[in-house]
């Protein structure tokens, strides 16, 4: 999966997050006493799964974000009442911002779909994307006017930043504004007369603003501080900003006249991403002033800042629903970590512990060894150990992040993935960290390594050429690479026992909805295995004659056995809740899967040809990628620091 790219000049409390709240009504009377001590903070996702980028729609019924529950990442909305979540676009390495349509019919938002993120609009249900910028530069940030004709972005195709609109129903972009420096983080006054962003022509990031017609562009701030996340207030008069001029990340105010500037806010702690609420009397923020990361809200007309959450993690940068009353932001309660445990249940051993993520573990066939991704180092890397042992070794040594480890069918190699030279390319290594080499590369990103049951060849999937993401094969020592497919949409590789075929999905079909796949290794003979509802999550059982499928088509996701030969499906574990991703044991007797029916997610275990489950862990976090050892006791990742969404009730916390 691509790592998303770096945007230059950004000051590090700027937040790109689309939608500041505005409003028409007012109350001069707010004060810190009329909030509560707490705002009730509650979980609003909670799938095994990182969803980030909240946007909430003009109408406050919907909000959508960014998950990678597929494996890459897609956009989803869901009522704000609560259901189930909808996958608005298709799976792809990267998503930036997304922003409503002031209807609530479109999404605008940044996808890297071909090379470098351009702005893409798509239906809110869902349907094909429109592209409407394919410039050879980097573009992101689009919001949407206020009459909804246009959508107003940053980019660089010219060299330096600069503000573009473009319109929403595709054609031909305008520069907004010219001159030295970068220009980015635009925001349409709430008219759609002005547009506010910030520049650093003249040495350090300032407050400025033009009007939409491109003319009478001035300067509103002038300090040796940063400015930076500037957003207007309802009622038009004035703008919001953050500034580090103090020292430290700190939230002031100006006129749009550039009078009455105000600082807010004034703690030794940093303070960022901040945002009105509806009637522009109160202000929403991030901070770590109480030594965590927590939302917390300050009268706009200064004051004593109420804290609103107080969990034991770092909360994201709040985003309002449409009058305010409820503050969505991101939550990573810790860090993700690896356990064992006996497959017939029992005490969980921690193989990982300590500041750092520990995610992807994979077993070696014989079972002695696992290799993982860390990133102790601070960028993502292999990391090997042996099952009995202590030691663990640094396979990739932090050049670039690295990740996807494959294990040979004999357990002397690895496969991995790393962005080190600007794409996703697929390196192999030796187990004891001996003769890395470059495998295959190419001018697209080539992920998901898979080596074939024999160990003479790899599938993978990329976008390079024409493709938007299919499954390609390749010899093990390289060389000469083999297309197998045009659908497009591809993940979650998986060779058959024998080494004749490979099991995926695509979300590319006529429903619109991810289905099972599967293609010959010659590349012939691609047959569609499932059409009903939304199914995921392939994987072969031992002898090849069977596939555990994901099936959602109503409530929540089931699990189902596939008979390759007839294509009969039949229901294996089917509760009111979620069942994932569901492995067969080594001898094909029992299935382990996720579970999340007493409310986070635990492991099961079950008959593969159907029975009672056993539940295998009890605890108040999140378990999952379990993987079996040959002799049948399983290791797992207790999944802690998966970043879901949240928000704080501000009504609750009115007296």
């Amino acid at each position: 999966m691509r790592i998303p790219i770096a945007v230059p000049f950004i000051v590090a409390f700027v937040a790109l997050v689309a939608g500041a709240c505005g409003g028409d009504s007012a109350d001069d009377d707010a004060t810190a006493e009329s909030y509560g001590k707490s705002a009730g903070a509650v979980q609003f996702t909670s799938a095994s799964s990182d969803e980030t980028a909240p946007s909430v729609s003009a109408d406050g019924k919907h909000i959508a974000f960014v998950s990678d529950e597929s494996g890459k990442v897609a956009l989803y909305r869901m009522p704000i009442g609560g259901g189930d979540p909808v996958q608005v676009t298709p799976t792809q390495n990267w998503l930036g911002s997304a922003d409503w349509s002031p209807d609530g019919t479109m999404i605008a938002y940044t996808s890297d779909l071909y090379a470098p993120p351009d702005v893409f609009v798509i239906g809110a249900d869902g349907g094909e994307p429109t592209r409407l910028t394919s410039d050879p530069g980097l573009e992101f940030g689009p919001v949407w006017s206020p009459d909804g004709s246009v959508i107003l972005y940053s980019g660089n195709s010219g060299g330096e930043f600069n503000l573009y609109s473009v319109p929403a129903g595709g054609g031909g972009s305008t520069q907004i504004t010219s001159g030295p420096g970068n220009k980015q983080g635009g925001d349409w006054s709430p008219d759609g007369e002005w547009i506010a962003y910030t520049s650093n022509a003249s040495g350090t990031s300032s407050v400025w603003v033009i009007a939409a017609d491109r003319s009478g562009a001035r300067q509103l701030t002038d300090d040796a501080g940063d400015d930076g996340g500037v957003s207007w207030s309802g009622d038009g008069a004035t703008l919001l900003f953050g500034s580090d001029r103090s020292g430290n990340a700190d939230i002031w105010t100006i006129g749009v006249d550039g009078s009455g500037l105000r600082q807010i806010t004034n703690d030794e702690s940093d303070e960022y991403g901040p945002r009105w609420t509806a009637d522009d009397s109160w202000i929403v923020f991030r901070s770590d002033r109480d030594g965590q990361v927590d939302v917390y809200a300050v009268p706009a007309a200064g004051g004593e800042a109420v804290r609103l959450t107080n969990d034991d993690g770092a909360e994201g940068l709040p985003v309002c629903a449409a009058d305010c009353s409820r503050i969505f932001y991101t939550f990573n309660a810790a860090k993700s970590h690896i356990y064992s445990i006996p497959a017939t249940g029992g005490d969980r051993e921690a193989i990982t512990s300590g500041p750092d993520n520990n995610t992807g573990a994979t077993l070696s066939p014989d079972g002695q060894m696992w290799a993982w991704v860390s990133d102790d180092n601070g960028t993502a890397d292999v990391w090997v150990k042996p099952v009995a042992g202590e030691d663990a070794f640094n396979l990739t040594e932090s050049k670039g992040d690295s990740n996807q480890p494959a294990w040979s069918p004999d357990g002397s190699r690895l496969l991995f993935v790393s962005d080190r030279n600007g794409s996703s390319e697929i390196f192999v290594i030796a187990a004891d960290g001996a003769g890395e080499q470059l495998l295959i590369t190419s001018d697209g990103d080539d992920v998901g390594p898979q080596w074939s049951p024999g160990g003479s060849g790899i599938a993978f999937v990329s976008d390079r050429g024409d493709s938007d993401g299919d499954v390609f094969v390749a010899s093990a020592s390289g060389g000469e690479v083999q297309r197998l497919t045009t659908i497009g949409g591809v993940n979650g590789l998986r060779w058959s026992p024998d080494g004749s075929r490979v099991l995926f999905t695509s979300q590319n079909t006529e429903s619109g909805q991810a289905q099972l796949f599967v293609v010959s290794a010659d590349g012939s003979d691609l047959r569609q295995l499932t059409s009903e509802g939304y199914n995921t999550g392939g994987e072969w059982s031992p002898d090849g004659s069977k596939i555990l499928v994901n099936s959602h088509s109503g409530e929540g996701f089931d699990i189902s056995v596939l008979d390759v030969a007839s294509g009969e499906i039949t229901l294996l574990a089917s509760e009111p809740a979620w069942e994932i991703g569901a492995r067969y044991s080594p001898d094909g007797q029992w299935v382990v899967y996720q579970g999340n029916m007493e409310g986070n997610y635990e492991l099961y275990v079950m008959p593969a040809g159907g029975g009672e489950p056993t539940r295998l862990t009890t605890t108040d976090s999140d378990e999952g990628n379990a993987q079996w050892t040959p002799d049948g006791d399983l290791y797992y990742q207790v999944a802690e620091g998966d970043t879901n969404l949240w928000y704080v009730d501000v009504g609750a916390a009115v007296q």
